[in-house]
């Protein structure tokens, strides 16, 4: 604790954050809590079993397991970062849409809901290309029909929505109201 301390005081936390990199903190230790939280919190949700020991077993092997492949500390260690800036930049969009706009909108959450997608949908491209998991050629290859795909289930979802009767209640607006 003491030679943290030390370590803070003189040298910054660069110097902190090197120390634990060599000593294996953001290659093992965050990967194996990230992957453990994942695993225990997605089996306490489905209540697959009802003992919580039986849950942080298995989360524990899951965990273990995976950082045994240096597949994962890599994966973690590039769509992260990436999922952070991705994070900031839909934050960003969040504050400036929130000053003009009204999130009680269906076109305003619809927008977010697109922009979300677009943000995720860069993330992984980006990422699977640095994993020499590119299936950019995929895409290109079956880009018409993905786009045609996309097309037909939004005129779908148009024709659909658009049939459904108006309720009574007031509809709110794109804008705020000023006070």
């Amino acid at each position: 604790m003491l030679n943290t301390l030390l370590l803070v005081f003189y040298g910054g936390f660069g110097e902190l954050f090197a120390s634990w990199e060599r000593i294996g903190v953001f290659s093992y230790a965050l990967p194996f809590l990230l992957i453990f939280a994942l695993v225990f919190g997605i089996l306490s949700k489905m209540n697959l079993f009802d003992n919580k020991g039986i849950n942080v077993i298995i989360a524990l092997t899951v965990s273990l397991i995976t950082l045994q492949y240096s597949s994962v500390t890599q994966f973690f260690s590039l769509i992260l970062p990436k999922v952070s800036v991705g994070l900031i930049i839909l934050l960003v969009i969040l504050i400036l849409i929130g000053l003009f706009a009204n999130f009680e909108n269906k076109l305003v959450k619809g927008a977010l809901f697109g922009i979300s997608g677009i943000i995720i949908l860069v993330i992984l491209i980006q990422s699977a290309g640095t994993l020499s998991f590119s299936f950019l050629w995929w895409l290109r290859d079956h880009l018409g029909l993905i786009l045609a795909i996309c097309v037909v289930i939004a005129l779908l979802w148009i024709i659909v929505s658009s049939g459904k009767p108006k309720s009574k209640k007031e509809e709110k607006g794109f804008f705020i109201k000023p006070s």
